[in-house]
C-alpha cells in the first residue's frame, strides 16, 4: 500500500549507551542472554532469546565518519559503548493512501534506531543495517489505531504542542518548540538558513530518513520513503540547521517487556546537538526483505 504526503519534520540524532539502546528492542530482537530489561545476563539460556542470531548484537556499528555527519561528535562513539538513534519531530500534510481527497494532516513524531539487523533477513542478509521504527507518537487516535493495528509498528497517542509544529511556524524561524506530553520536549534555535543541498551533513541526513525500514509487528516486510529532495516545490522548507535542547523521557519508549521498578521515577535524559528541518514530498514503497538486500 503506496503512502503519499509531505513531511515538515525536524531530524537530529543523539548516541545512547548500548544498554539503553537494547530496551528500546522487543525481544525478538535481543542477542541470546539478555534480561527482560536489556542488560546482559549469563544465567539466561538460548531458549529465552527468539532472536535469529542469538550470538550477535542486533546493533550493525556504523562507521564513525558516518555517525560525525549526522551532527555527533566522533571521539565520543564508541560502537561497544553506544550507538545512535535518530529522533523525527514533525507535521504530515495530506499524507495517506489512495486519492489527496481522502488523505489527513497530523502531528507525528518518531524515535528511530539505523543500522539494525532484519530478524528475516536470513543467513545472507545478517550484516545489512535496516532502521528499526522503534516508537511513533500522533496527536489522532485513528492514526495511532492505524498504524499499530495495520502498519504494525508501536504507536502511542498523546497531546502535542504547539500544535502543527514545525508548520505553525515561518519557513526561517529563529526558535522553535515541539512537545509531547510524557515523551519529549524539543527547544530549537536556528544556526544556519539556507544549507547547501551537497553538504555532507544533509547527504548523511537524507540517507538516514531514505533508509529501509521496519517495526516490531511488520514482519518480513520493509518500507522505504522516497523523498523528493531536490528543492523545485515553492513551499519546500531547508534544510535548515538548528542546535537542540532535548528532554527525552526515555523509559517512555522502552520495550513493554523490559520490567520497571515500582513506584519508580521517569528516566529523562537531556541531549544537545545539531538538528536540520526540512519540508518535502514523498512516497513509500514496500516489499519484502530480501528485496532491500
Amino acid at each position: 500500500m503506496e503512502i503519499k504526503g509531505t513531511y515538515d519534520f525536524i531530524v537530529l540524532a543523539a548516541l545512547l549507551p548500548i544498554e539503553t539502546i537494547l530496551k528500546l528492542l522487543p525481544p525478538h530482537l535481543k542477542p541470546e542472554g539478555a534480561d527482560h530489561d536489556g542488560t546482559s545476563s549469563s544465567s539466561s539460556s538460548s531458549s529465552s532469546s527468539p532472536s535469529p542470531f542469538p550470538s550477535l548484537s542486533p546493533l550493525i556499528p556504523l562507521p564513525s565518519s558516518t555517525v560525525a555527519k549526522l551532527g555527533i561528535e566522533e571521539s565520543t562513539y564508541d560502537p561497544k559503548l553506544n550507538h545512535p538513534i535518530v529522533i523525527q519531530l514533525g507535521f504530515q500534510r495530506g499524507t495517506g493512501p489512495g486519492p489527496s481527497f481522502l488523505r489527513m494532516s497530523f502531528e507525528e513524531a518518531k524515535l528511530e534506531i539505523p543500522s539494525v539487523r532484519h530478524p528475516e533477513a536470513g543467513e545472507g542478509g545478517k550484516e545489512v543495517g535496516f532502521t528499526f521504527k522503534q516508537m511513533i507518537l500522533f496527536h489522532s487516535r485513528m492514526m495511532t489505531y492505524s498504524s499499530r493495528y495495520i502498519a504494525g509498528l508501536r504507536s502511542m497517542c498523546s497531546t502535542f504542542f504547539p500544535r502543527s509544529s514545525p508548520s505553525c511556524y515561518q519557513d526561517e524561524a529563529r526558535c522553535l518548540d515541539y512537545k509531547v506530553k510524557g515523551y519529549l520536549k524539543a527547544e530549537l534555535t536556528i544556526v544556519h538558513t539556507g544549507l547547501d543541498d551537497s553538504s555532507e551533513e544533509w547527504q548523511e541526513f537524507s540517507r538516514q530518513i531514505c533508509a529501509p525500514w521496519f517495526g516490531a509487528n511488520t514482519k518480513d516486510m520493509v518500507t522505504k520513503f522516497n523523498y523528493d529532495l531536490e528543492p523545485s516545490i515553492e513551499n519546500d522548507v531547508g534544510p535548515i540547521r538548528y542546535t537542540y535542547d532535548l528532554e527525552l523521557v526515555i523509559s517512555s519508549f522502552f520495550d513493554p517487556s523490559v520490567v520497571l521498578p515500582k513506584g519508580g521515577r521517569d528516566e529523562t535524559l537531556k541531549l544537545k546537538g545539531t538538528a536540520l528541518r526540512f519540508k518535502r514530498p514523498y512516497s513509500s514503497v514496500s516489499a519484502h526483505v530480501s528485496e532491500f538486500l
